[in-house]
């Protein structure tokens, strides 16, 4: 009998500690930083475990601190891109950014109450952009083509609407506060050229000045 006993008890503490004990404070803290936003929540909210609460429904990346369940979202990418289900959208001048933490383990035969945190995080945009456009002004190339002669050829900087290059936006391309974040497809075009000749850019940067060798610069290909 008492080996029974003292075989037992081990288990029955084993069992105890395992799981966490179950907290019925409905409350998020939620920071919203420059450049991340930070949710936290206390500790086992109605008895579930950090690794069975989900940023957005589909990230498993919470860790435990000072009391709390914390999850983060590093990236704050306004268009074409969401961190573990962050959704976001803009009304000038306002970025609104969603997302939440919920219970979400289909494994538990007894479950615990279901759980869902939504937050939300705003934010004014400070991007002075209203008079930004790029300068897209046409450079005349000379080529000395040995005995067939020369020939001039016009080169030009392009931008297109989305990746298949086919759509041209009008010049000069102005860039607005809702294009912030987006991908922008540019593209060199050269008129007045042969098919034996081929554009190939080895560098090409971008400066915050129509002077390309402003101090600022921004490697876009290096070495292609």
């Amino acid at each position: 009998m008492w080996l029974f006993t003292l075989t037992l008890l081990p288990i029955l503490f084993a069992s105890s500690t395992g799981k966490c004990v179950p907290n019925k404070a409905d409350v998020i803290i939620v920071h919203c930083y420059p450049k991340s936003i930070v949710a936290k929540i206390p500790e086992c909210p109605y008895g579930w475990e950090i690794n069975q609460l989900a940023l957005g429904g589909v990230c498993y990346n919470g860790i435990i601190e000072s009391g709390y369940y914390q999850f983060t979202i590093p990236d704050l990418s306004p268009r074409n891109k969401s961190y573990c289900g962050t959704q976001s959208d803009f009304k000038n001048p306002i970025y609104h950014f969603y997302n939440s933490i919920v219970s979400n383990d289909s494994t538990l035969i007894v479950k615990s109450q279901p759980v869902n945190y939504t937050f939300t995080c705003t934010y004014q945009s400070n991007y002075l952009v209203s008079h930004a456009a790029f300068d897209q002004r046409v450079a005349t190339v000379h080529v000395k083509n040995g005995s067939s002669g020369s020939f001039e050829s016009t080169l030009s900087l392009n931008f297109y609407f989305n990746a298949k290059f086919s759509t041209q936006k009008e010049a000069p391309f102005v860039v607005e506060t809702s294009d912030i974040g987006s991908d922008i497809f540019a593209g060199v075009e050269a008129k007045g050229i042969s098919n034996r000749f081929k554009v190939v850019l080895n560098y090409c940067w971008a400066t915050p000045s129509p002077d390309y060798a402003y101090h600022i610069q921004w490697q876009l290909i290096s070495k292609g």
